[in-house]
C-alpha cells in the first residue's frame, strides 16, 4: 500500500502513519512520572503524534490537548488551560458540583456588570485558579495529561511582549504546575 502524505494539516485517522513503538515509549515514560518535550523541525508530525496520543490514550490517562501558539502572556496561558479543563468537565455529571462551585466563586467576585464586568480587587489570577481547579478535581483512576502544542512559541511571544524576566517567571510557574 502506498503511503498517503499529508502536508500542511494534522494527519489523523487513516491518514496518520502509526508508530506504535513511539507511542509505547511515550506512555512508558509518562507512567514513570516523566515530563516529555517533543522537539523536531517544523512539519515532521509532532502535532499529528499528539493527536494520535489524544485519540488513543493509555487507559490510565485523561488526555487534554491544547495549542498555545497565539498566547503572549502568562495569565492568558493559564486561562486557556483553565477554560479548556472546565469545558472538558461540563456535561460530565461527576464534575458538575466542581464546575458549579468554581462558577459561584468567580461570580462572587463580580462587582458590577454593565458594558464591562468589573471584578473586585483585580483581574482573575488564572494560575491560582488553575491550581485550585486541579486540586479539586479527582480524575478517578485516571491521571490528567495536558499536552501543550507550540509551547516554545508561547515563550518567545512572552519574551517579545513582556520581557525575559516575565518569561522566566512564566517558566517557574509551569514548573510549579507540573
Amino acid at each position: 500500500m502506498a503511503a498517503h502524505t499529508i502536508i500542511g494539516q494534522v494527519a489523523t485517522g487513516n491518514d496518520y502513519f502509526d508508530r506504535p513503538y513511539i507511542n509505547k515509549r511515550i506512555w512508558d515514560k509518562l507512567k514513570s512520572g516523566s515530563n516529555i518535550l517533543l522537539s523536531a523541525p517544523r512539519r515532521v508530525g509532532k502535532t499529528s503524534l499528539m493527536y494520535n496520543l489524544k485519540d488513543n490514550p493509555d487507559k490510565i490517562f485523561h488526555v487534554v490537548y491544547i495549542t498555545t501558539e497565539s498566547i503572549n502572556n502568562d495569565n492568558e496561558f493559564f486561562e486557556r488551560i483553565f477554560h479548556h479543563l472546565i469545558n472538558e468537565m461540563e456535561g460530565v455529571s461527576k464534575y458538575s458540583k466542581i464546575v458549579s462551585s468554581i462558577a459561584k466563586e468567580v461570580i462572587s467576585r463580580i462587582d458590577a456588570i454593565g458594558k464591562n464586568i468589573t471584578l473586585g480587587k483585580s483581574k482573575i489570577d488564572y494560575f491560582t485558579e488553575l491550581i485550585n481547579l486541579i486540586k479539586k478535581v479527582e480524575w478517578g483512576d485516571e491521571e490528567l495529561l495536558i499536552m501543550l502544542d507550540e509551547f516554545s512559541e508561547t515563550i518567545q511571544n512572552i519574551i517579545a511582549d513582556e520581557g525575559k524576566e516575565n518569561a522566566i517567571r512564566f517558566l517557574q510557574q509551569n514548573r510549579t504546575l507540573r
